[in-house]
């Protein structure tokens, strides 16, 4: 049985998120509807909520039992992507948060840039960095269903809660 361990990690800006199959399906309904818009007129725009971009991680990771990470929660706040989950070692589960800066790459693709990991008083190696960047990046296309290679993103901003995406179709 694993342990928790209180290393001084921050508070989560907010509430806890609710978790739920209906968030996660509205999450990949905009998705859909995204790139359908961007086949009729040639434009996107959508927006994601904490509770949509929470529900849908947190069911994908439920999906995949080799994971060490359960619990997430997504906040967007501060122009930034705050991610809170618990990472389990084997021997012993830390709290951790992982900040994201949204940004639009030279190519017009969405992506997600790790800007830092806090696990309280453990440093986090840069491998491990670099490790879940590429992990972030597989996942954040995985989520748009591919949808980077129909339309180039113009803005990738966070407003009010909310992570929101325009861009034009290629």
């Amino acid at each position: 049985m694993a342990c928790r361990l209180s290393l001084g990690s921050p508070a989560k800006p907010g509430d806890p998120i609710p978790v739920s199959t209906e968030a996660a399906g509205s999450f990949e309904g905009k998705v859909k509807t995204a790139v359908a818009q961007a086949q009729q007129d040639g434009r996107v725009a959508v927006a994601f909520s904490e509770e949509e971009l929470t529900s849908y991680v947190a069911l994908q990771l439920q999906a995949q039992t080799d994971l060490p990470i359960s619990s997430p929660q997504i906040y967007l706040r501060d122009d930034k992507v705050q991610f809170f989950a618990d990472y389990d070692s084997g021997s012993v589960t830390l709290p951790v948060r992982v900040i994201f800066e949204p940004q639009v790459d030279a190519s017009g693709n969405a992506r997600l840039k790790l800007e830092s990991i806090d696990m309280g008083a453990i440093a986090v190696p840069d491998a491990v960095q670099q490790r879940l960047q590429e992990e972030i990046d597989r996942a954040f296309l995985q989520a748009l269903d591919n949808a980077g290679d129909q339309f180039t993103v113009e803005t990738l901003s966070i407003q009010d809660g909310q992570l929101n995406l325009q861009g034009v179709k290629r």
